[in-house]
């Protein structure tokens, strides 16, 4: 130890690592020296392109492979490619692709066509292997390498595999959840001007829908993926990829993005010109649904398995959306399901005593079958058994994809299975973290706060301030808060529920400004009194006596006057409040503000009713 750093050709890369041969030292020479003449006889002649972990060369085959697919991808002569010398490198500026996915078919056909134009070459570097699975060898090859990628139930090789990324930008849009109502308002109406919706009110439900439920029609999914409009970011990518919305639903299913989701008169998204609806999970809310109900009622019997997991931190990506999908067509009885992030329910709201549950909960995969009956009946036991069994069958297909699980409860009709009735307490009842005073396991419509902060989403200022007083109040004071980029629910009715049940409404003031997603906006219309439902949380909060403490950033503290110079004629009496300044950018400064609204929050009868005059609340009916 101690030497000075070895230093590594580029074009001889070490085979065996110096401090690997010290061993072999003989004293005359340097430990660095006898790597040097170990890699040199190891190699015995300039190294070829090697595959990267065994540093083996790459068949010449395979190399004309990818020249075949480059050139496919970019709309050249293919068999012209295969010809070229494999030391040719690539052009410096790659020409803009023409082919981002074809079937396999069509690309065997190809390959095939570039091999009979050069039969020279084809039969020195086949080697006696079929055209066939070389050409199955190759894909799999510049698969691990990044090149391309294979859809194997669709039957499709992606030439260029970053277009799958573009097509599902539009369903993971984090702005449908996170910017709120104003967000989905603004998307329903470039929808209905775009004519791929029929009307403003449906495109708005559907959206509200897919927020809530993660439920998306294909109508809602064909129009997403048709959008164009540059300030919201979306592209037309049906027709700049070439896909059909059907096809492409397949693939998306197929690479797990999707699920199906079965449609019955009376479940949302079942219209008829609706088509089918899917199940988008990263949409899925993290609350247990209304359906999901555990306590049995009097007639009703449950039988229950637990899937016990090993070896593992947590559950792997992908498998509880896998056992949604394996399980949501269990019961022909059962036709309608509602998820959430961690399990789901099957039911039948005539049947309404027959139920098919299940959820994640780590270690352990909760499930449960619910029916009529009693316990002292046979044949009513053996039927949930049976029930249970299916499940269980279901479940084990799933996890025979994720190797090292070690699951233990998927025996059917094993001496796992629990059975109970009305008046017993259900395993299906997720274990409950303790609870923070910040966070509640009640539905959220259920659920009281200490404060609301309300702000305008297209202040960059006013994001970035309300997401530290929230980060701040919640996580160094244990206060329970409402802001709505953290809420499952973002609905104007979950919006009024949180300003009624806060004991301080907090309104961060921000003026005229740009508006990140549409830059020609008008910047006034920007301001947080021009935005419709920040002044719709301050008539709530008077309405229901909400005491209201407005906030500012602390460079905006001698604009007070301006700020409140664009407040309607009812709201004009904030004015007369005491302005909170915080400054995100300075820690000291930024506690001294919020203690401050620490202290109204303890004392907010000083903050009142009586900021309330008379004149306001006749104008506003209250």
């Amino acid at each position: 130890g101690g030497g000075e750093a070895e230093t590594v050709d580029p074009d001889h890369p070490p085979i065996i690592l110096s401090y690997l041969a010290t061993s072999a030292v003989d004293g005359s020479g340097t430990i660095q020296q006898l790597s040097d003449a170990l890699n040199e006889a190891a190699r015995a002649r300039q190294p070829h392109r090697l595959f990267p972990r065994f540093e083996a060369e790459v068949p010449a085959i395979r190399e004309r492979a990818r020249k075949v697919l480059i050139a496919m991808r970019d709309g050249q002569d293919t068999a012209a490619a295969f010809a070229k010398p494999l030391g040719d490198s690539e052009a410096e500026t790659a020409p803009p692709v023409v082919v981002h996915h074809a079937a396999r078919a069509d690309v065997a056909a190809v390959w095939e066509a570039a091999l009979a134009a050069h039969p020279t070459i084809a039969k020195a570097e086949l080697a006696g292997v079929s055209a066939e699975q070389t050409l199955i060898d190759a894909l799999d090859f510049l698969e691990g390498e990044g090149m391309v990628l294979q859809s194997h139930m669709s039957d499709l090789v992606h030439l260029n595999p970053s277009w799958l990324a573009d097509v599902v930008r539009p369903l993971a849009d984090h702005r449908l959840r996170e910017d709120g109502e104003e967000y989905l308002d603004e998307l329903a109406t470039l929808l209905c001007d775009q004519k791929l919706t029929p009307d403003y009110e449906t495109a708005f439900k559907q959206l509200e829908d897919l927020v809530n439920n993660a439920q998306l029609p294909m109508a809602l999914l064909r129009a997403l993926l048709s959008l164009e409009n540059e300030q919201t970011s979306h592209t037309n990518v049906l027709s700049l990829y070439i896909i059909s919305p059907e096809d492409l639903c397949a693939l998306l299913i197929e690479n797990r993005v999707l699920f199906k989701g079965l449609v019955e008169d009376g479940q949302p998204g079942a219209a008829a010109d609706e088509g089918p609806v899917f199940v988008l999970p990263n949409k899925l809310s993290t609350q247990q649904p209304k359906e999901f109900v555990t306590a049995l009622s009097k007639g009703q019997i449950a039988c229950t398995a637990r899937v016990k997991f090993s070896m593992r931190k947590d559950f792997p990506p992908g498998l509880v959306e896998m056992t949604m999908a394996t399980l949501q067509d269990l019961d022909d009885e059962l036709p309608l399901q509602c998820f959430y992030r961690f399990g789901g329910v099957l039911y039948n709201p005539v049947k309404f005593t027959r139920k098919s549950l299940f959820c994640f909960e780590y270690p352990v995969l909760l499930l449960e079958a619910q029916a009529r009956g009693d316990l002292d009946d046979d044949a009513a036991r053996q039927d949930l058994a049976a029930r249970m069994g299916e499940m269980q069958a279901r479940v084990r297909t799933v996890l025979d994809t994720f190797p090292g699980l070690n699951a233990r409860g998927l025996r059917h009709g094993g001496s796992e299975l629990e059975f109970r009735a009305f008046g017993e307490q259900s395993a299906v009842e997720p274990a409950r973290p303790p609870v923070h005073a910040g966070f509640s396991s009640a539905p959220q419509l259920e659920q009281t706060w200490d404060i609301m902060i309300g702000h305008s989403r297209r202040s960059g200022d006013a994001v970035v301030l309300a997401e530290t007083l929230y980060g701040y109040l919640t996580n160094e004071r244990n206060l329970r808060v409402w802001l709505d980029v953290k809420m499952a629910d973002k609905s104007e009715t979950a919006m009024a529920h949180g300003v009624r049940n806060s004991k301080i409404f907090l309104a961060i003031l921000t003026g005229p400004c740009p508006n990140p997603r549409n830059p020609d906006d008008d910047p006034i219309e920007n301001a947080y009194f021009s935005r419709p439902f920040c002044v719709k949380e301050l008539e709530w909060a008077i309405e229901a006596r909400v005491p209201i403490q407005p906030i500012v950033c602390a460079e905006d503290k001698s604009n007070i006057g301006k700020l409140m110079s664009l407040a309607p004629e009812h709201l004009k009496f904030l004015g007369g409040v005491d302005f909170i300044d915080v400054d995100r950018n300075d820690k000291e400064y930024f506690e001294v503000g919020a203690r401050k609204i620490i202290r109204k929050l303890e004392s907010r009868k000083e903050l009142g009713l009586v900021c309330y005059p008379p004149a306001c609340e006749e104008a506003k009916g209250v």
